[in-house]
C-alpha cells in the first residue's frame, strides 16, 4: 500500500471504508498474509493484512464462498459484491512495514446511518450534523428523506430561535465549557432538562423536538414528555449561573447570567418600561433612562400623588383627628407669640444686609414655615447673589417655595443648603425647576443633606439641560452605586458646564463605581475638579483613577 493511502485509511480509524469493485478474501490467515508479503516485494513500503469480521445473518450485502469454484481451491477464497462497506475498528502493527487493520461487515443502509451518526458524535462532542447526514442520504440516492431531513430541521431551527430570543450575549462564547451547550440549538442550557436516556438539553429544546420526533435527537431512544425532569447537578447549574452575558439594549458586559432578569427589570436604561401612573391611564412609553424626567412632569403622576395623600389623610381614624384639634387649640396661642418674635428676628437679621450681597442665615433655627419670608425679603428685595442656609430644619415646602423664586431670577448665583434633612420630593422639586434653565444660579450646596441614590438621579437629570451651574456639592450624603451612574452618564453624554463635583464622604462610593468614574473623567471635558476623600475606594482604584487625572490639563482630582 502507498504511503499516503495508508495515512488517509489512519486518519478514518474509526469511520467507514468501501472497496472500489468486487474482491475477494481468504478465510486462512496464512494465505492473506502471503499476499500482502508479495506487495512488498512489488515495491509498495507498508503491506497491509485485512481481518474482517462477518455476520452471517447480514444479508443485505452479497458474499459468498468460492471453495468449490476457485482455480486454486487451496486459497479458500470468499467473493464480496463492490456494495460491501466495513466499519475499521483497529489498526496496529505486526511487525517491520506490516499492519493489521480489523473490519466489521455493517448493514448497507440502517448500519450505515447508525455507524455514521455514532462518528460524527464521538467527533463533534455529543453535536449530530444534519447536513452531512442529508449529504449522505443524497449519496445513498435517499432523495426523499434527504429532502424531509432538510425540510423538518429547517423548521425546527427556526422554531428554536423563536424560543431562545433572548436579551442577551454570552461573551467569550469559545471559552464556554462544552458540557453546558445544548445540542439542540448549540447555546448554554436555558432551563437545563435531563431526559430518561441521560442527555441533556433546553427545556424548550427538547419540548419542540418531540413535538416533531418522539426520539431522543442523540441516540433515538423513545422519549416520553412526561419523563423529562429538570437537572439538579449543582456543578453544572452553578456553571450556567456563572457565565457571563452582555446587555444587548444597553451593551453593559460582565453580567453573570443569573443576574440578568435584576439587570433588565431594576437597572438597565434602555429597557421599555411604562410611567409610574400608568394605571391612571397615562398613555407614555420608553426608555427607563427617560422615565424620570418624564414623571417629573407628567400630570397624571401628579394626580397620583394628591389621591394617594388624600387616601392617607381620608385613613386617620375620627379620634386621631379630634385628639389633633385639641393640641392644636391648646397650642395655638403659644405658636403664634413663638412665630412673630421669630419672624421679626428673620426680617432684622436680612434688613441689616445691603442690595446684591451675600446673606447668611446660618445656624437659625428656620423651618419651612420660615422660608416665604426668607424668600421675600432676601431673594426679591435684596436680590442677593448669595444665600447660605446651612445648618437649619429646612425639609420640604421650604426647599419647594425657594425652588419657585429661581424661575426668571438674574441675581441669586449660589445657594446653600448644607446640613438640612431635605426630603426626596424637595429635591425632585428643586431639580426640575434648574432642569427648565431659566435661573442663574451656579453654585449649589447640598453637603450633608441625607441625599440618596434616588436623589442624586434626579440632579443627574437635571445635569442634562442645565447650562447654569458650574459647582454641584454633594458630600456627606448616601450617594452609592445607581447615583454616581446616573451622574456620570448625565457628565459623559449631555453636561458641558460643570466645572466642580463634590462627592467626599459618600461612604457608600466602592469600587465597583470605578468604571462609571473613570468614564466620566475620559470623557467628560468641563470638569476641573472632582472631590472623592473618604470614600470606600480602593488604593488601586484611586491609582486608576489619579493615572487618568494627570492626563488630563487643568485638573485636580482629590482622593
Amino acid at each position: 500500500m502507498k504511503l499516503e493511502y495508508f495515512e488517509e485509511l489512519k486518519q478514518n480509524q474509526g469511520g467507514l471504508i468501501s472497496f472500489n469493485g468486487f474482491f475477494s478474501a481468504s478465510t486462512e490467515k496464512n494465505v492473506a498474509h502471503e499476499f500482502a508479503q508479495r506487495s512488498l516485494s512489488n515495491g509498495f513500503p507498508i503491506a497491509v493484512l485485512f481481518r474482517m469480521k462477518i455476520d452471517p445473518t447480514n444479508n443485505s450485502c452479497p458474499y459468498a464462498s468460492l471453495e468449490n469454484r476457485s482455480s486454486n481451491q487451496s486459497e479458500y477464497e470468499i467473493l464480496f459484491s463492490f456494495k460491501a462497506i466495513f466499519h475499521i475498528e483497529s489498526i496496529e502493527q505486526i511487525e517491520n512495514n506490516f499492519l493489521q487493520v480489523d473490519l466489521t461487515l455493517i448493514n448497507e443502509k440502517e448500519n450505515l446511518i447508525s455507524h455514521y451518526i455514532e462518528i460524527e458524535h464521538n467527533k463533534f462532542n455529543h453535536l449530530i450534523n444534519y447536513e452531512k447526514l442529508g449529504e449522505l442520504l443524497i449519496q445513498m440516492n435517499e432523495f426523499d428523506k434527504a429532502k424531509d431531513l432538510y425540510e423538518i430541521n429547517e423548521l425546527f431551527i427556526i422554531d428554536l430561535h423563536m424560543s431562545h430570543d433572548l436579551e442577551y450575549e454570552y461573551e467569550n462564547e469559545s471559552s464556554i465549557d462544552s458540557e453546558l451547550i445544548c445540542a439542540a440549538c448549540l447555546n448554554p442550557f436555558n432551563k437545563p432538562t435531563i431526559t430518561s436516556c441521560g442527555h441533556i438539553f433546553c427545556l424548550s429544546c427538547i419540548k419542540l423536538w418531540l413535538k416533531k420526533d418522539l426520539s431522543c435527537p442523540i441516540c433515538r431512544k423513545i422519549l416520553i414528555e412526561n419523563n423529562l425532569k429538570p437537572v439538579t447537578n449543582q456543578n453544572i447549574l452553578n456553571k450556567l449561573d456563572q457565565l457571563p452575558v452582555k446587555c444587548t439594549l444597553c451593551q453593559q458586559t460582565h453580567i453573570k447570567r443569573k443576574r440578568f432578569d435584576y439587570h433588565k427589570d431594576k437597572r438597565c436604561q434602555k429597557v421599555i418600561v411604562l410611567c409610574s401612573a400608568a394605571d391612571m391611564k397615562c398613555p407614555w412609553k420608553g426608555q427607563r433612562i427617560d422615565l424620570r424626567s418624564h414623571e417629573m412632569n407628567c400630570s397624571y403622576c401628579s394626580n397620583q400623588k394628591l389621591s394617594n395623600h388624600q387616601v392617607q389623610e381620608n385613613a386617620t381614624t375620627s379620634s386621631k383627628l379630634e385628639f389633633k384639634q385639641i393640641i392644636i387649640f391648646l397650642l395655638i396661642k403659644l405658636c403664634l407669640e413663638l412665630m412673630n418674635s421669630h419672624s421679626l428676628k428673620i426680617e432684622s437679621i436680612i434688613n441689616q444686609y445691603p442690595l446684591y450681597s451675600k446673606i447668611s442665615l446660618r445656624n437659625q433655627y428656620l423651618t419651612d414655615d420660615d422660608i416665604p419670608i426668607v424668600v421675600n425679603l432676601a431673594i426679591i428685595n435684596k436680590k442677593c447673589k448669595i444665600l447660605d442656609l446651612g445648618r437649619n430644619q429646612i425639609i420640604s415646602q421650604g426647599v419647594i417655595q425657594i425652588a419657585e423664586s429661581l424661575t426668571n431670577n438674574t441675581t441669586l448665583q449660589m445657594l446653600s443648603l448644607h446640613k438640612n434633612s431635605l426630603s426626596e420630593i424637595s429635591v425632585q422639586y428643586l431639580a426640575a425647576k434648574l432642569l427648565l434653565n431659566d435661573s442663574a444660579l451656579k453654585w449649589l450646596d447640598l453637603e450633608s443633606t441625607d441625599l440618596t441614590d434616588n436623589s442624586a438621579e434626579y440632579l443627574a437629570i437635571m445635569l442634562r439641560t442645565n447650562r447654569s451651574i458650574t459647582g454641584l456639592w454633594l458630600s456627606n450624603n448616601r450617594i452609592g452605586y445607581h447615583g454616581v451612574e446616573m451622574l456620570a452618564l448625565a457628565l459623559i453624554y449631555y453636561n458641558r458646564t460643570l466645572k466642580y463635583l463634590d462627592l467626599e464622604n459618600n461612604r457608600l462610593i466602592n469600587d465597583s463605581c470605578l468604571n462609571y468614574l473613570i468614564d466620566m473623567l475620559e470623557q467628560n471635558g468641563s470638569l476641573k475638579e472632582v472631590y472623592l476623600n473618604n470614600c470606600q475606594l480602593s488604593m488601586t482604584s484611586k491609582i486608576k483613577l489619579q493615572t487618568i487625572a494627570a492626563k488630563k490639563q487643568n485638573f485636580r482630582l482629590f482622593l
